[in-house]
């Protein structure tokens, strides 16, 4: 999955349980002010982050040399209730330069 920095998140749509859905990746805050990294399908009213989500992997945050906010490119935690499987997925970010 590619991140794309300048946006607030990224969606991707892939092909689960015989359907096409679309993935989102999106950093949200949850209930004890900590931000963590999703990758969820969001249904479409919702916004991303809400107990709508069907989560699939989570990552903690952390900030490149310059600062900015970017997923983990490995070490994604799994959600197998929802349907997350492993191997879970590396994500590549990708700059956009004005």
């Amino acid at each position: 999955m590619v991140f794309i920095p300048e946006q607030e998140f990224t969606t991707r749509t892939i092909n689960f349980n015989g359907r096409e859905e679309e993935f989102s990746l999106f950093r949200c805050k949850l209930t004890d002010n900590t931000r963590r990294w999703c990758i969820s399908i969001v249904p479409l009213t919702f916004h991303p982050g809400t107990m709508e989500d069907i989560g699939f992997y989570v990552a903690d945050t952390f900030s490149n040399n310059n600062g900015d906010q970017l997923p983990p490119r490995s070490n994604w935690m799994t959600i197998p209730r929802n349907g997350g499987a492993l191997p879970p997925p590396q994500v590549y970010p990708r700059f956009i330069h004005s």
